[in-house]
């Protein structure tokens, strides 16, 4: 993270691939230039706790139409940045 901070996440991707037409390899630009919406969610833990926060950015189904998802498909998996 730090790394990638340091350099303005310019080396950052968003790799969506797998079952999909045309995999992607988005820049943190190209993600941010795509069209974006706002909501407000309620977080609720199976832990206990929860939490309401306003979210902006680029909707995942914009992401998956640009990756033409294969029929088969149906399971997306995020692989998260930290360890």
């Amino acid at each position: 993270y730090k790394g990638l901070l340091a350099n303005n996440f310019a080396d950052w991707r968003l790799e969506v691939s797998g079952l999909v037409e045309k995999p992607l390899s988005l820049t943190r630009e190209q993600l941010m230039n795509m069209p974006s919406r706002t909501q407000i969610t309620r977080h609720d833990c199976v832990e206990g706790w929860s939490c309401i926060a306003k979210w902006t950015g680029t909707p995942l189904s914009l992401v998956l139409d640009q990756a033409v998802v294969k029929p088969q498909a149906r399971y997306v998996v995020f692989h998260c940045l930290d360890t």
